[in-house]
Parts: C-alpha cells; structure tokens; sequence
C-alpha cells in the first residue's frame, strides 16, 4: 500500500513538472514572438508590455506557476 501511494506521487509530481516546463517553454515561445515583432525590447517597460498580453493564456499559465 505504501509503495502504491509512493508512485502515485510520483506519478503526479512528474506530471506537475512536465506541465510546469510546458508553461515556461509557452511563455518563453510567447516572449520570443513579440520581440520578433519589435514589441518588445530591453527599453520596453514590463508594465506596459503586461498590458499588451495580459489577455494570453501562456503569460495566465505562467502566472499561476509563480503563484503555485
């Protein structure tokens, strides 16, 4: 029983990571794209550039794997 509940564990802290590196690899993709555009560059403040993508569910993902 306690090796069943050990690899179920394990089972769900895998999934966590891998959807965790998901999210990054999202945001990352996400970040790239708008400096390809030009929107964002090392002058843009991050305030101002929240605002352009707050509506994008990979910086929402992001955010909630700060959060976690």
């Amino acid at each position: 029983m306690i090796e069943l509940d050990k690899t179920e564990h394990e089972q769900k802290r895998r999934a966590r990571r891998m959807n965790e590196r998901k999210n990054r690899e999202a945001f990352r993709e996400l970040l790239k794209e708008h400096i390809d555009r030009g929107s964002l560059t090392y002058k843009t403040k991050w305030r101002h550039f929240v605002d352009q993508i707050k509506e994008d569910k990979r910086l929402f993902n992001m955010v909630l794997f700060i959060s976690s």
